[in-house]
């Protein structure tokens, strides 16, 4: 009997091994893929930011002119 079980017991561990290396493979995808999903998100936001910004910096010189359109005027 000890000698089934001496036998056995090796052929265990490598299931429960194999088990937990499955597990950390499946664990490893999913992060993966959460990370692909993260950065597609962030590329996104970034887009949207650039934009605002390229808004923003339009505006100011739009301002900037209107103020220096203003001062010509007042000075006449």
């Amino acid at each position: 009997m000890q000698e089934q079980n001496g036998q056995c017991f090796p052929f265990v561990l490598q299931i429960k091994n194999q088990l937990v290396k499955d597990e950390k493979e499946k664990k490893v995808r999913e992060l993966t893929a959460e990370l692909e999903s993260t950065n597609q998100r962030c590329e996104v936001y970034r887009a949207n930011l650039l934009a605002v910004l390229r808004d923003m910096e339009d505006q100011k010189l739009k301002l900037s002119v209107k103020v220096q359109s203003a001062r010509l005027s007042l000075k006449e």
